[in-house]
């Protein structure tokens, strides 16, 4: 019996947090490269060619989207969840023509991308977003912006 206890103590082991690490600076990069696209597909979207944009949506899912992905997921796994939805529903919506839901949909993956981005935590020496944006076109990088709705 002494030994099976023993067994089990060494089996469930300590139960120490996870170290988490810093998000690499390359996260930064790849979420305003995510940002620049999904604000392309939601012009191209607004023009009429939603083809384009449905087009545009899933290649910044399997670009950018696939190399941030495993970093967002290993600091929030809910979040990236949501995100990979988020994708999804604004790839399939944006197929449809006529749809008003899809500017709304891009708006709000990329504030949610944003904000995934900006919750990463930092290493030292590394510079912090700007405004909270992650580099993904807050305040701090006013060259992408949301576009209002038509």
């Amino acid at each position: 019996m002494p030994a099976l206890l023993l067994l089990l103590a060494l089996a469930c082991g300590p139960t120490e947090a996870p170290v988490v690490e810093p998000a690499p600076p390359l996260a930064q990069e790849l979420a305003r490269t995510l940002a620049t696209d999904l604000m392309a597909a939601r012009t191209r979207y607004s023009e009429g060619d939603a083809e384009a944009a449905s087009h545009a949506i899933r290649a910044a899912y399997d670009g950018p989207f696939a190399a941030l992905e495993p970093i967002l997921r290993a600091h929030d796994p809910q979040a990236t969840l949501e995100l990979e939805y988020a994708f999804g529903r604004a790839a399939t919506h944006a197929a449809r023509k006529g749809s008003d839901a899809v500017p709304v949909e891009l708006d709000a993956l990329i504030a949610d991308l944003r904000q995934a981005v900006a919750a990463l935590p930092v290493a030292e020496g590394q510079p912090a977003p700007a405004d909270g944006a992650a580099g993904a076109g807050g305040a701090g990088n006013p060259e992408i912006t949301t576009v209002p709705a038509n």
